[in-house]
Order: C-alpha cells, then sequence, then structure tokens
C-alpha cells in the first residue's frame, strides 16, 4: 500500500474543495473566472454603490477558503492616518471578516475565512460566507473612499465609517 503524505491528502482535499466550489458558484449561476493551478476562482459583484471584485482562494496547507476583495481604489499616501482610522472603526463593529489596509500600497482589502479541516464546505457555508463579505463590503466601500479620498478630519473619520455622517 502506498504511503500518502500530509502534504499529498491536503492538496487533494483543496482540490477537492476547489470543485465543490466551482459546483456552488455554477449552481448559484455566478459567473467567475477560475485558476485551478492557484485553486482560485474570481468574480465581480455590484452593489449600491462601487463594483466588488472578490477571489475565493484555497489555501491547502491551513484547509481554510477565503474570500479576499480588494477595494476599487487607492488611498493617497497624504490619506493613510485616516484610512488605518477608517479600517479600525469598521473593524470595530464587524464581527465576521476584517477589513485590512496596506498602507504601503494604498490598499485596502476585506476578508473572510473558513475551515474545511472538519468538513466540506456546503451550500450553506458558502451562501453565509458570501452574503457577509459581499454585505459587508457594500456597507462600508463607498465609506472607505470618501473618507480616504476626501478631507474628513481624523476625529469625524470614527462617526463616519460607522454612521455614515460627517460634514463632507
Amino acid at each position: 500500500m502506498k504511503n500518502v503524505s500530509s502534504g499529498e491528502r491536503s492538496t487533494a482535499r483543496a482540490r477537492e474543495m476547489y470543485g465543490v466550489l466551482t459546483g456552488l458558484l455554477d449552481e448559484a449561476g455566478i459567473a467567475y473566472s477560475a485558476n485551478e493551478q492557484s485553486l482560485s476562482v474570481s468574480s465581480t459583484a455590484v452593489g449600491n454603490d462601487l463594483p466588488m471584485p472578490f477571489t475565493f482562494l484555497i489555501d491547502p496547507s491551513r484547509e481554510l477558503l477565503a474570500i479576499v476583495s480588494d477595494l476599487p481604489f487607492s488611498v493617497p499616501e497624504s490619506r493613510t492616518f485616516h484610512a488605518a482610522l477608517g479600517v479600525c472603526a469598521a473593524n470595530s463593529v464587524t464581527f465576521e471578516g476584517r477589513f485590512d489596509f496596506d498602507y504601503r500600497a494604498g490598499r485596502m482589502r476585506f476578508v473572510i475565512t473558513s475551515s474545511y479541516a472538519a468538513g466540506d464546505i456546503d451550500k450553506k457555508i458558502f451562501d453565509h460566507m458570501l452574503s457577509v463579505a459581499l454585505n459587508t463590503i457594500d456597507m462600508y466601500n463607498d465609506r472607505f473612499a470618501v473618507a480616504a479620498l476626501n478631507d474628513i478630519a481624523a476625529d469625524d473619520i470614527y462617526d463616519y465609517i460607522i454612521k455614515g455622517d460627517a460634514a463632507v
């Protein structure tokens, strides 16, 4: 009997999850671009204001499915402090997923993960992850863009991100 390494099992399991993921996307009627080699699938949704590109990533070594969405704007260097405050504000009230900010690149993104170590990612988990990701991104992406690209005072960022109101 052939001895199978844990790395080979992880890769096989990840490929199985990739098949489940693309099947769920097909079933949901979501158009996507797939990359079987990197175990990733990309798509775009349109919310109330800005487009929401997102990518499903499968991490074989940690047995995770992630949805990553880069927000469709760059933060100018002069507004990185304000953007970081905005991310902290949003994350303080976001219970599933998180916003990240790479101040060197001026890039903001949303990330949500789920483990498939104990079982498959089924339709219920898939629907929940995608719904949380898209609703959270749609709630905050325009607020982040306004706060990052306009002259809102640092002291007003928290209220604007959380409540959507500030003197702009």
